[in-house]
């Protein structure tokens, strides 16, 4: 609720408003008040009282207005010809430019407002002309950050539509070139045979007619003799391509056949570094097992959670196909504990076919390669050429799988982490 003051002398009637925390000034004109000015404290005062100073001297204190702010407690001393701020003993002083801008002193002489000239607008307090200006500058600054905000959102998503037609664009021209690739592989084929049927019918037509009969032993060695030499020579290249070919392929399979040596070796010479928890079981076996005995000894294993012997029999299984059943249903993390030579066989094993149940295997085979340390002694020797040919046949299973393929996507991913992290082998 406002409380009021009037000063007889000034015929001056001050209200204060403690909930917009201000001072309204109106003067006596006539018979009735006439409103002249709002004047808000600052944000960081508060009005707390107003008493009527009885000094009679035009120039001594009319009102005492307390004010308590976040510095301090002031009293400002409104008079006839100024407002002044009296502090209270040891209280910081208020800038009196500030209180005097916003609550300028009363003018005496200020015309009433029956008397002021029609049309003339009254002048903006300055508070309100800076806030005004004040929040201008804001809405400036604002609408240039939204404009901002809205140019960088819009290139981004522009950026992103064109990332997206690029990928599909690349996708689109890759699976046309392979179409294009096998209709022309067809259509080669198909015309070769064509061209032959064609060519083989049209010679029998045209060497052996009814009424050529007599000469056809003399045409067909016209013919037949330039035909055999040519197939002759033909026939000379095609063996001495064929015969470097298999020298090739004899080579590469000796190498193959040479690194498969040195990698069973090596995991024989390793063996006597496993840990004591193998029971003396063997990574490299050298006699078939029975399915069911190996069925019942990875299934105790499991039971009793000796996991790391469960997987070394399955490595030695002449079943494995079979008896990974028994590691479908587990989490691929039993092997966490598993040596490293475990996990490199098992990795090489679960590669070695990847025709069936390749979810699954996928599975053991991605944690296996996480787990390895490429780097650790009892592997170092043998990891590298291990590494490549699991590389080697997740190539192969690729390229037998569609495009459109979850899995595919899979063993791209995983052969990319083989690169990332088996690089530095090479």
């Amino acid at each position: 609720m406002a409380n009021l003051w009037y000063d007889h002398q000034h015929k001056t009637l001050v209200a204060s408003n403690p909930q917009r925390n201000s001072l309204y000034f109106l003067r006596l004109a006539g018979s009735s008040f006439t409103y002249i000015t709002e004047r808000a404290l600052p944000h960081d005062t508060t009005l707390l009282s107003i008493n009527i100073s009885d000094t009679p001297e035009a120039d001594t204190a009319l009102f005492d207005i307390p004010i308590a702010h976040t510095q301090g407690f002031t009293i400002l001393r409104v008079r006839k010809d100024l407002i002044m701020p009296i502090p209270y003993p040891d209280a910081p002083l208020i800038d009196s430019s500030l209180l005097a801008t916003l609550l300028p002193p009363i003018d005496e002489a200020a015309d009433p407002p029956d008397e002021k000239k029609k049309g003339k607008k009254k002048a903006a307090s300055p508070v309100l002309t800076n806030g005004k200006q004040k929040i201008a500058d804001e809405m400036v600054a604002f609408e240039s950050s939204l404009l901002k905000s809205l140019s960088s959102l819009l290139t981004s998503s522009l950026e992103d539509q064109e990332s997206s037609r690029r990928s599909t664009q690349s996708l689109y021209e890759a699976n046309q070139s392979t179409l294009l690739k096998l209709v022309s592989e067809t259509l080669t084929e198909n015309t070769g045979k064509i061209l032959k049927d064609t060519i083989t019918s049209g010679l029998q037509n045209i060497v052996l007619p009814r009424h050529l009969q007599d000469d056809s032993a003399a045409l067909s060695e016209s013919i037949l003799q330039p035909l055999s030499r040519d197939l002759l020579k033909l026939s000379t290249s095609l063996d001495a391509q064929l015969a470097t070919m298999r020298a090739h392929q004899i080579e590469r399979d000796q190498a193959f056949s040479a690194k498969i040596d040195r990698i069973l070796s090596a995991l024989q010479r390793i063996e006597s570094a496993l840990p004591p928890n193998l029971n003396g079981h063997s990574l490299v076996k050298d006699e078939p097992s029975t399915p069911s005995i190996d069925s019942q000894r990875i299934s105790d294993y499991l039971l009793q959670h000796k996991h790391e012997d469960a997987i070394v029999v399955w490595i030695q299984s002449d079943e494995r196909e079979d008896l990974f059943r028994f590691f479908h249903p587990l989490s691929p993390s039993i092997i966490d504990q598993c040596s490293q030579v475990v996990l490199l066989s098992l990795a090489h094993t679960i590669a070695v076919n990847l025709e069936t149940q390749l979810q699954d295997k996928l599975r053991y085979l991605e944690r296996a390669l996480t787990l390895i340390d490429p780097e650790n002694a009892q592997i170092a020797e043998v990891a590298n050429d291990i590494i490549r040919l699991i590389e080697q046949q997740l190539v192969s299973i690729s390229g037998r799988l569609t495009s459109g393929d979850i899995t595919l996507r899979h063993i791209k991913a995983l052969h990319r982490y083989i690169l990332g992290k088996f690089h530095h082998l090479e």
